[in-house]
């Protein structure tokens, strides 16, 4: 082909194609060197003249992509080297900072008394202060088991978030009971998220959760062999397990208390026998000097100290709707009661009161729930206790006084809220139950012909039904009646406004414990 074209064209460069390959051609003349017609063609592959630029860039380019990415692997190798040089410096510096925090609360230990006395709450600010900082925690408690073991009373408390002190506080064994049960073994037990702790669920909600925190870590404080109280660290939920190095610090303390407060009881006197006094209303302060006056001014509120102007207006209001009707207390026989304290616990997931029981059990989980129910109720001396539906409506006797039956309800409410929370928790579901209380006016009567009742209805009954409905899940809702006989002996949040017809607006509450 390259012959051919050349007798066509000439003298001369030529590129063509053949069999996909392309191939060079050139035809020069030699007439001005032999003076004859001669002529030289040259045919050579296009690739012998290219192949090896290509080649030698191809290697160009990989040396130079390796260089980059060996440069690129050194470069990260000393940034990861000088970060993990930084992360052990601020660790030594927080170490440091722990290691100064730490000794400073073993010097207020041992600058101050370390009884458990409720009287000693003050003494003891520094060190629960102390504890809190050095650990990082948002509060730190000292708790002191009362003797018989059935009441766990809070020494002092310290919040890091409101640099205030709490003390006063009071958990009882029958709305804790996994609590205590964790407490009698005398070993210390954490956990990072209390809702998932069976244990502690019902301290979740009626004292960690209200306070903002999730976690905990608690070790006992071993008196003579026995428990004698226990120093709680409480933090928000936390993503990992509770650190060695605070575990240990916190034991430490612990046995430094217990060995001081061993010292401090005659010989041969049980655990506890030097803290018999009378544990405070809670108070909570700024600071620690203002405790005492604080603690008396908390004191001072009677127990019985009920609001008489919504009491009052609540009575007159009710009173006027009956005047609209016929004769209530005559003819009928229904009794007008002034006062009486209604609780009415609402279950807001059906399905889950029919699944049998985790274990071998057969039992159903609603049959579980009355039979405990019945029994909280006879422990509590609550004579009324009706089952509606997937409602529970409990009542004591309207003749007893208001606030001494108010206080019995509030025991029952608590009481009931742990069953029912060890009922959900252990079944690995929601928390499908509300709690209302109220203490009001309502009407009651004897009804029924073959099997008599007496029957509770009207005002009271309404309300606490309505707190019920309106609660948060798991929780117990209050009117302001409640709350204001109630509040120098029970822990209170509150919760919003509601409105009553005929008497206005008046404010509710959650129910979180005993103080």
């Amino acid at each position: 082909r390259a012959f051919d074209r050349y007798r066509v064209e000439g003298h001369g460069r030529r590129d063509f194609e053949l069999s996909g390959r392309r191939y060079i051609s050139s035809v020069s003349s030699l007439n001005h060197l032999l003076d004859r017609k001669w002529s030289v063609l040259v045919v050579v592959p296009e690739d012998d003249f290219i192949s090896f630029v290509v080649e030698n860039v191809r290697k160009t380019l990989s040396m130079g992509l390796g260089v980059l990415a060996l440069a690129a692997v050194l470069a990260a190798l000393l940034i990861r080297q000088g970060l993990r040089a930084d992360r052990d410096a601020l660790r030594i510096l927080e170490r440091q900072a722990q290691l100064d925090a730490q000794s400073k609360a073993f010097g207020e230990l041992a600058a101050h008394s370390t009884s458990l006395d409720a009287a000693q709450a003050d003494a003891m600010a520094p060190v629960t202060e102390a504890v809190a900082r050095a650990s990082r925690v948002r509060r730190a408690s000292i708790w002191h088991l009362m003797p018989g073991h059935e009441e766990l009373f809070c020494v002092d408390c310290f919040d890091q978030e409101t640099e205030g002190h709490t003390s006063g506080a009071i958990l009882h064994r029958t709305e804790h009971p996994g609590l205590f049960d964790q407490l009698d073994s005398g070993e210390p037990f954490h956990s990072i998220d209390a809702s998932r702790d069976e244990h502690l669920v019902s301290l979740l909600h009626s004292y960690l959760s209200p306070l903002g925190c999730h976690a905990l870590l608690s070790v006992p404080m071993i008196v003579r062999g026995e428990v004698a109280g226990a120093i709680w660290l409480e933090d928000r939920t936390r993503q990992s397990e509770w650190p060695k190095q605070v575990e240990s610090f916190t034991h430490a303390i612990a046995n430094l208390l217990a060995m001081r407060a061993a010292t401090r009881q005659a010989p041969g006197a049980p655990p506890g026998a030097a803290a018999t006094t009378q544990p405070p209303d809670e108070v909570v302060t700024p600071d620690s000097t203002t405790s005492k006056t604080q603690s008396a001014l908390a004191a001072s509120h009677a127990l019985g100290d009920i609001d008489p102007g919504l009491g009052a207006r609540r009575a007159a209001a009710f009173m006027a709707k009956l005047a609209r009707h016929a004769d209530v207390d005559g003819g009928t026989g229904a009794e007008v009661i002034d006062c009486v304290a209604i609780m009415s616990l609402r279950f807001t997931d059906a399905t889950a009161l029919a699944e049998l029981l985790t274990g071998d059990s057969k039992d159903t989980a609603i049959s579980y729930l009355i039979r405990e129910l019945e029994g909280a109720a006879a422990e509590h001396g609550l004579g009324y206790l009706k089952f509606l539906t997937d409602q529970v409506v409990a009542a004591v006797d309207p003749n007893e006084e208001a606030v001494q039956s108010a206080q019995r309800l509030a025991d029952f409410a608590l009481a009931v809220q742990g069953i029912c929370e060890r009922l959900f928790v252990g079944q690995h579901g929601a928390l499908a139950f509300r709690i209302g209380m109220d203490i009001g006016p309502a009407i009651g009567s004897v009804i029924g012909a073959q099997r008599r009742a007496f029957n509770l209805w009207g005002e009271a009954a309404q309300q606490a039904s309505a707190m019920a409905d309106t609660s948060l899940s798991g929780a117990i809702q209050v009117t302001e009646s409640v709350y204001q006989a109630l509040k120098g002996r029970y822990l209170f949040q509150l919760r919003g406004h509601h409105y009553l017809e005929g008497v206005g607006e008046f404010s509710t509450y959650l129910l979180s414990g005993r103080l």
